[in-house]
């Protein structure tokens, strides 16, 4: 599904390979930054950052309907120059999207990004986190670019459910969406579970810590769950939360049968992360 927002309205990896790009914050700093730049890009209005926050493929199809012979630069240009500028609600919408989830492997990259809603309700204040699919990136020349499709377009404010306040008949406003995409060369994570993105709070946020280290330590080389992963050599992990107790989770990694090898050297914090994250997997 794409991530809309509206603008002027506005693999796998051997366990030391894989716990090493993980654990480097200067790699997510800078994939958290690629994710938003487009956003930034288009509150400035910067049509060439911009095209430049994409890789060649996708900012030659950024512009919808831009004439064949248009590059992407001369394109936007067109479009921020025809079109609303409404900075302030635009910094609003940037303000609340963060990132998250970010798993690497190799020069592909895959992030969550989120938008965070706020409400009041009586004396309370909710937050309420609507996750999308995983954006993919690919490092080119040693920056990080979004690969996920991206469009930029433009549509008639006065036509819209909350037109601008300056809104005439024929006034313009700027649409800007990344669609969430994956390839077999991006690294991916397990989906979360029904009952587990119900309950939310503390259990969501153990299930989303746990998974990111299960993605880097290989596991679905040999572990299927769901549809994510390889169905053998090793066992179905489902619904392994139903299964087995954490205990019984904590020794079939750090004892495991053969092949599985053992994974008593992963830090207390991982390894806790991941019985965690498992036994979560329930029916």
């Amino acid at each position: 599904m794409a991530r809309w927002q509206l603008i002027a309205l506005p693999i796998l990896a051997t366990l030391g390979f894989a716990s090493t790009q993980a654990s480097r914050p200067s790699e997510r700093l800078a994939i958290t930054h690629a994710v938003l730049a487009p956003y930034e890009a288009v509150l400035n209005r910067d049509a060439v950052a911009l095209c430049a926050d994409f890789t060649p493929t996708t900012s030659a199809d950024l512009v919808l309907g831009a004439p064949h012979e248009s590059t992407c630069e001369s394109a936007a240009n067109e479009l921020f120059a025809s079109t609303i500028n409404e900075h302030a609600r635009l910094t609003a919408l940037i303000a609340k999207l963060t990132v998250s989830d970010v798993v690497l492997h190799e020069d592909h990259a895959t992030a969550m990004l989120e938008d965070t809603k706020v409400s009041n309700s009586g004396h309370r204040t909710m937050r309420v986190t609507f996750e999308t699919e995983s954006i993919a990136l690919q490092k080119s020349e040693g920056r990080w670019l979004i690969s996920s499709p991206a469009t930029l377009r433009a549509i008639n404010s006065c036509g819209t459910s909350t037109p601008p306040s300056h809104c005439t008949t024929n006034s313009r406003v700027l649409v800007f969406g990344i669609t969430p995409t994956s390839t077999r060369h991006e690294p991916s994570l397990p989906p979360i579970p029904t009952a587990v993105r119900h309950a939310g709070g503390r259990e969501l946020s153990d299930f989303k810590a746990g998974r990111i280290v299960y993605t880097q330590t290989g596991c679905a080389a040999c572990h299927r769950i769901g549809d994510y992963g390889n169905a053998r050599p090793g066992q179905n992990l489902t619904h392994i939360g139903s299964t087995l107790t954490n205990a019984e989770i904590r020794k079939a990694i750090l004892h495991p049968s053969a092949p599985m090898p053992s994974f008593k050297n992963l830090p207390a914090a991982k390894l806790n992360a991941i019985i965690e994250f498992l036994s979560l997997l329930r029916r």
